[in-house]
């Protein structure tokens, strides 16, 4: 017998927006749809995720120009293979989605969590938080900073670039 996952979001009633300012908004609900909409504005999206396995966000990402996207090497990133492979890759990249870390148990080494949106090349925003990309997130108290300044999107430009290079290709 499956045993259901209990949604804490239920439980705890909170504000729609937690902090918003012109540079940073932190969101605490409705999470995925708030993301699908900054990656609507973007054509490009650089992100490191630990895991990336909602359907909403894997269809917002196939819509973009290019996409660059590191996540944790487990066993469960085999299962979205086939799905990974139809994201848009940039410049002579062959895949779009790299994993880093080990499939043994116990061992990950990437888990980050941010995305960068880019229009032709220029910063739109960060998001981070404790949100993972995951279909069962959604039942969980999360948080995503959406941050809208240049610099702050230029530094983790470069952490994704270092993520990257460390990365692998994994199919």
């Amino acid at each position: 017998m499956k045993r259901k996952t209990a949604n804490l979001n239920t439980k705890v009633k909170r504000t729609k927006v937690a902090f918003e300012s012109p540079m940073v908004e932190v969101w605490v609900d409705e999470i995925p749809d708030r993301i699908v909409r900054e990656l609507k504005r973007c054509d490009t999206a650089l992100c490191c995720l630990a895991w990336l396995t909602h359907k909403d966000l894997l269809k917002a990402l196939k819509e973009l120009d290019s996409v660059r996207v590191v996540v944790t090497k487990d066993k469960l990133i085999k299962r979205y293979t086939k799905v990974y492979k139809t994201l848009p890759t940039q410049d002579k990249d062959k895949v779009a989605v790299r994993a880093l870390g080990s499939s043994r148990k116990g061992y990950s080494m990437m888990h980050n969590k941010f995305c960068i949106g880019l229009r032709k090349g220029k910063p739109l925003f960060v998001l981070t938080g404790s949100f993972n990309w995951s279909a069962s997130a959604v039942r969980a108290l999360e948080n995503v900073v959406c941050l809208r300044d240049p610099g702050v999107v230029e530094f983790y430009k470069n952490e994704h670039a270092v993520v990257w290079k460390a990365s692998s290709k994994f199919y």
